[in-house]
């Protein structure tokens, strides 16, 4: 199962610094978490659409957990 860790108002740039730090640190792409940048997102189609996005997803709770808190902003 995937967690997912929605980065908002975070943009393109700081998306791929991410990915290649998550790289750095050991993990694979597509095995161990993936990535996606939104421009615009929403979270249910009755929201009113939000600004750019980062979207992180992990294999595993504990991976999402602590990038959360390493990147809290």
């Amino acid at each position: 199962m995937w967690c997912e860790i929605v980065f908002e108002n975070t943009g393109s740039a700081d998306g791929i610094a991410m990915f290649h730090q998550l790289q750095k640190d050991g993990l694979k792409p597509g095995v161990d978490f993936d990535w996606k940048y939104m421009p615009m997102w929403s979270v249910t189609a009755t929201d009113h659409t939000k600004g750019k996005a980062v979207i992180l997803m992990f294999r595993e709770q504990a991976m999402a957990t602590f990038y959360t808190l390493k990147w809290q902003r």
